[in-house]
């Protein structure tokens, strides 16, 4: 029996953070600088100058937000959300839901983390992804970018960036008009980096999940913009929804960044490198556990690891389990790869990521 492996991973410790305005208004095509982009490049690289609300060109601000999250039987889950900014390398993040919470804490060169309970919450790692949605709008080293496409649909304009990786198109990024931030962001198939999809060797396809990014209601905030609205979807079923509650200037001591007593941190800095994989799970021949070789139920798994200084997995853990035999196959496979670890400058750094196994 084969799998199919269509991607790799994001990592959780490289996301930086975000704000929020308090009025929406027309968004023009319009740099900061006041030139209009022609291409696909430059229309993609100022949304994202536009929408990274972590950069060093705002004041310091406090955002709050409401969370739902929905699990694979349509469960609701409510939490906050809250990021304290005062600049690239000093913030506070919170996000809290009943009975569970995460704190990441930046201070200089470290990221002091805290959790409760202390295993990883998938729900957490969504809406820290989401929230970092700039980094979305980044160009990868093997992506192709195509040219700039225009459309009229029942008299509403649109533009679309198309991205592919050699023959096979993977990504799209949709403007409503002449604005310059992206209304909505659409990944074909698996490859969006945040999956592992395989499917049974007897099924003629391998499985696909198209995943989608939608962001409305724009705001304003010393010449910045971000989405009052966002919205994830995974195969067309929303799965996170964040409400920017707030969106203002605020003034912070050194008290307001004392981390919590139980954090533990990690190196980090505003623009780490994140990490490179070198070598793929190996998929031949594997000795698949029973509940896969038999052609049973679909399966999923979620695992969380830090990838070390020395390009090794480490501290794996399932988040989401299908059983032991399940679970440990997985964590092998993920054991045997290697990557060129995350990078501050010239310094080796450990990231934390989340990665997702289905299996059809």
């Amino acid at each position: 029996m084969y799998g199919r492996q269509l991607m790799s991973l994001i990592s959780l410790a490289a996301i930086s953070c975000l704000s929020v305005p308090a009025s929406p208004f027309n968004l023009l095509a319009r740099s900061r600088d006041g030139q209009s982009p022609h291409t696909s490049g430059e229309l993609l690289q100022q949304a994202r100058q536009l929408t990274d609300i972590r950069s060093g060109d705002v004041p310091s601000f406090r955002l709050t937000a409401r969370i739902e999250t929905f699990d694979e039987k349509g469960t609701k889950r409510e939490g906050t959300f809250t990021l304290l900014w005062n600049s690239p390398t000093m913030w506070r993040e919170e996000i809290a839901f009943p009975g569970s919470s995460q704190v990441r804490l930046a201070r200089i060169n470290k990221l002091l983390i805290s959790r409760n309970p202390s295993t990883p919450s998938e729900e957490v790692y969504s809406v820290v992804n989401l929230m970092a949605f700039p980094s979305l709008l980044q160009m990868n080293v093997r992506d192709q970018l195509q040219k700039l496409r225009e459309t009229t649909k029942d008299g509403s304009r649109e533009r679309r960036v198309d991205i592919t990786i050699g023959s096979q198109l993977w990504k799209k990024v949709y403007f409503d008009g002449s604005a310059l931030v992206p209304n909505r962001i659409e990944y074909k198939g698996a490859a969006d980096g945040m999956r592992n999809a395989y499917s049974n060797f007897r099924t003629p396809a391998p499985a696909v999940f198209d995943v989608e990014f939608q962001f409305g209601d724009y705001m304003e905030f010393h010449a910045l913009q971000f989405p009052r609205t966002l919205r994830r979807l995974d195969s067309h079923v929303l799965k996170v929804q964040v409400q920017v509650q707030e969106w203002i200037a605020a003034t912070y001591g050194e008290s307001d960044f004392v981390p919590p007593d139980d954090s533990h941190w990690i190196r980090w800095c505003p623009q780490m490198e994140p990490p490179r994989l070198r070598t793929q799970l190996i998929m031949i021949n594997p000795v698949f556990p029973p509940q896969l070789r038999t052609g049973g139920p679909p399966s999923r798994v979620v695992i969380y690891g830090i990838i070390g200084t020395d390009g090794e997995w480490h501290n794996v853990e399932p988040v989401k389990s299908a059983g032991a035999m399940v679970d440990s196959f997985w964590m092998g496979l993920m054991r045997k790869q290697r990557f060129t670890p995350a990078q501050c400058g010239e310094t080796p750094v450990e990231s934390e990521t989340m990665i997702e196994f289905d299996y059809r």
